[in-house]
């Protein structure tokens, strides 16, 4: 009885071992391997999925486009430690509701934001500047809306650093248009 105790012990002892090891060498191995950075071009980066629900937005010449694996989420770093992060949200009823929850949502992600002032596009995007901190990060924020879409730009930089320009972002913002139907195509 002894020698099957010893030898669960063991069995159970190897199996936490082997757990552990193949644990820590997945962490390690994310740990290591770099994130694949990809330089921005002048062109539109889109953000969505769906004609009709989806934008396009520019993002400052000299930073790097970062995956997110979302659709609905871009992001962009800078050499300094900046980034650059803008959210798609579809389905928008009423921005003045929508805009103060994006802002919540936010904090959620401790990042604490507040509201200083309006901006808007000559694409009919409008909405709230903001200023923003995370940790040792500052920058500046906006909430922006246009019919059903709400799009949520984030800048932040390290200490001393400098962010991207949040309002040129927004200026840069286009809706992607919905495809005609086929009968209306056909006219």
């Amino acid at each position: 009885m002894t020698r099957s105790r010893t030898l669960d012990t063991v069995v159970a002892v190897l199996s936490v071992a082997v757990v552990a090891i193949l644990v820590g060498g997945w962490y390690a191995l994310g740990a290591v391997t770099p994130t694949p950075r990809t330089p921005v071009g002048d062109q539109p980066y889109r953000l969505g999925r769906t004609a009709g629900a989806s934008v396009t937005l520019r993002a400052p010449a000299g930073w790097d486009r970062v995956p997110t694996g979302d659709f609905d989420i871009l992001k962009f770093v800078d050499r300094s430690g900046g980034v650059l992060i803008a959210e798609l949200t579809t389905g928008l009823k009423d921005f003045a509701t929508a805009a103060p929850r994006r802002l919540r949502e936010l904090q959620y992600s401790h990042i604490d934001a507040h509201f200083t002032g309006a901006t808007s596009s000559d694409a009919g995007f409008a909405g709230d500047i903001c200023d923003a901190t995370a940790g040792a990060r500052t920058g500046t924020c906006a909430v922006v809306g246009r019919k059903s879409l709400l799009v949520t730009v984030l800048a932040l930089a390290p200490s001393g650093g400098q962010g991207a320009d949040v309002g040129a972002v927004v200026r840069s913002l286009r809706a992607v248009p919905a495809p005609r139907p086929a009968t209306e195509a056909a006219k």
